[in-house]
């Protein structure tokens, strides 16, 4: 690369829960979500409204995003500031975009169109930026983790790729996670990596963003005969999910208590504020599904797509009937029928890993990161064959922080602090490879076959 071709800047945008949350309205801000408060599991701070989604339960607040957590993204932050930078008076510049991680993606799209003008115009104030061609076509690269990749796929399919150069993504659930179902129904998977609690499981209700991350690919429910299918549809959840969102309304709507007191009138506006976040998520996996890279100004070369295996994921979601309880109560919401309610079989969703390093070309392998599995890691608008796996064996044997890290939090948070992936983003976003770094080819694709869109991987 010329001194007149700088890299282009890069925003990192992370993953659900991946930036910490303040609330600014008191005279001296105070923590809503961060890595001490995540561990104490107060989740009070972090419930929304039901009459408005965008704002807190508990008023007045204004909870704004902070900091990026530091656990997971300050080594690859810094990481890609130093091998990103030819010298020391030529840095390029690595943006982290904070967001809250609460509210639906096609809001955060929004702001990251927004963040993408401001990224561009500080980079144009850099003397060596403004003197180069990148003023003529300026352009950022985007690299985002977990969710942060599926506001990336949403974001192209929504603005276009006019001022995006590569993209690259790590462990991003593009078709859903069970993970996620287990969140809203059960409170089974926690979005701490520790302890679930039942006030977990009550904010999940009502946070968009969650929604977003429903599975939707083939295998990932296995319902009784003759319900309807997917998890879009509000047939798919449970009657406490109706319940938590009807008590919600009772305690804190805006509206007067004398138009929330009858029970099935509440669980009717629960239905309706359901069925208002299944249908916005479900647009944006639509989106996402049928995005076109060439519309968007890209080619699949221009997308490294990263994804974890080796370790037992949850991949399906089983469930079964049970009597509906105080069918009266439901009647006006018009979601169950003949008396019947859906109740998931924990004991049957269980996690999985039939990956065999001996056998790589198997193929229906069910396996992931311990989060999101290989299934839902898949995207629709990538060839598979090009698609790169990494396992907690790809950790070099120096990384033994890391390696403690990825045994606390697993594979899926850890990813971004993996040397291996570091190297990888690196050499994509410059576009002159790597050396002699270890990586797998999905399952089911033989060495031979594989495409990955950097060069110099060693399969193994």
């Amino acid at each position: 690369m010329s001194d007149s071709e700088p890299c282009c800047p890069v925003i990192l945008v992370p993953g659900i829960k991946g930036t910490e949350l303040t609330d600014e309205y008191p005279t001296d801000r105070e923590a809503v979500w961060s890595v001490s408060n995540s561990l104490r599991g107060d989740f009070k701070r972090l419930a929304l409204h039901p009459d408005d989604r965008r704002y807190e339960r508990i008023e007045p607040a204004r909870v704004a995003p902070g900091p990026l957590f530091n656990l997971i993204y300050e080594q690859f932050l810094t990481s890609l500031r130093h091998e990103l930078s030819p010298t020391e008076d030529r840095p390029t510049p690595v943006f982290a975009f904070s967001y809250d991680w609460r509210r639906a993606l096609g809001d955060i799209q929004a702001q990251l169109d927004t963040f993408i003008d401001e990224v561009i115009a500080r980079t144009l104030l850099l003397r060596h930026y403004f003197g180069s061609g990148y003023r003529r076509r300026p352009r950022v690269h985007l690299v985002g983790h977990s969710m942060g990749g599926l506001v990336i796929a949403g974001y192209l399919a929504q603005y276009g790729g006019d001022r995006i150069g590569k993209v690259a993504t790590l462990a991003t659930p593009f078709r859903g996670a069970p993970n996620a179902v287990l969140s809203i129904a059960t409170g089974q998977a926690s979005m701490t990596s520790v302890d679930a609690s039942p006030a977990e499981r009550e904010v999940a209700r009502l946070l968009p963003s969650v929604y977003h991350l429903l599975p939707n690919y083939d295998g990932a429910l296995a319902w009784p005969q003759g319900l309807a299918r997917g998890f879009y549809k509000p047939l798919a959840w449970q009657p406490s999910v109706y319940q938590t969102i009807a008590e919600y309304i009772r305690l804190y709507s805006r509206r007067d208590p004398a138009e929330t007191a009858v029970l099935p009138d509440r669980i009717a506006d629960a239905a309706t504020i359901l069925r208002a976040m299944l249908a916005e998520a479900q647009k944006h996996r639509d989106e996402v599904e049928t995005l076109d890279l060439g519309k968007a100004g890209l080619s699949d070369r221009d997308w490294l797509c990263v994804a974890g295996i080796g370790e037992p994921t949850v991949d399906r979601i089983v469930a079964t009937t049970v009597p509906l309880p105080d069918p009266a109560a439901f009647a006006k919401a018009a979601v169950f029928d003949g008396g019947k309610a859906i109740q998931i079989d924990l004991l049957a969703s269980v996690p999985v890993d039939d990956y065999d390093p001996a056998a790589p070309e198997k193929t229906g392998v069910r396996t992931g990161d311990a989060t999101v599995p290989l299934a839902g890691a898949t995207p629709a608008f990538l060839p598979y064959e090009s698609l790169v796996a990494v396992t907690r064996h790809h950790y070099a044997w120096w990384e033994i922080g890391d390696r403690l890290v990825n045994g606390l939090v697993d594979l899926h948070a850890a990813l971004p602090r993996m040397n291996a992936v570091q190297s990888m983003v690196v050499g994509h976003f410059l576009g002159n490879g790597v050396r002699s770094i270890k990586a797998l080819p999905p399952p089911g694709i033989a060495a031979k076959d594989w495409t990955p869109p950097i060069a110099g991987l060693v399969p193994g």
